[in-house]
């Protein structure tokens, strides 16, 4: 059995190591930005990326073993950071709407996520206390993640109507509504203050 459970922590390990290069990484390029704009929207990306960590982190230990046991969601973990690693380089390269449609496309993932895990958890839960909070947690990421694609959509399709700074303005304005959500939804277990 402690075989199994080793075997079970590897997927935490690796997303959790996966999360801290894409950071790291991301870091030199803050020396060759100049413009204000592009510094805000790159610096906002880390943002983004840590949030996308602290969710990856929450659901770890609100679905436990019952996840961790699924090749697909190994998948999805992966297309994930895949996506958020786009999403900064696209950052890197003041590309901002190509980099909202990378957390669309991110967004979308989760919703799929979701819906799957809504439909097998059952079967896989039957029987634990927790299954009703789960099912409560899955619901409330996928309504917060119908608002944020919502906006998103409008957003990109407003692209070419809005100038640059409004356009930042505007997605990291979205963005942070998001994150407070995903706060007052408890979708992230940690207390804001």
């Amino acid at each position: 059995m402690k075989y199994h459970e080793e075997q079970f922590q590897f997927a935490n390990l690796l997303f959790d190591s996966l999360f801290g290069l894409v950071i790291y990484f991301s870091l030199d390029s803050f020396l060759e930005i100049k413009e204000p704009l592009h510094l805000i929207f790159y610096l906002f990306t880390l943002i983004v990326v840590i949030h996308w960590w602290l969710m990856f982190k929450s659901a770890s230990e609100m679905f436990g073993k019952i996840t961790q046991r699924s090749a697909l969601n190994i998948v999805l973990n992966i297309i994930y950071i895949i996506l958020l690693q786009y999403y900064i380089l696209m950052a890197a390269e003041f590309s901002y709407n190509q980099a909202i449609i990378f957390v669309f496309i991110l967004i979308l993932i989760d919703i799929l996520w979701c819906l799957l895990w809504a439909k097998i958890l059952p079967q896989r839960a039957k029987g634990h206390g927790n299954l009703p909070i789960m099912l409560v947690e899955i619901f409330n990421i996928i309504k917060t993640n119908l608002i944020l694609v919502i906006a998103l959509l409008f957003l990109i399709i407003a692209n070419k109507f809005l100038a640059a700074p409004l356009y930042v303005f505007i997605f990291i304005s979205v963005y942070i509504v998001y994150i407070i959500m995903t706060f007052k939804y408890e979708i992230i277990d940690l207390d804001v203050i």
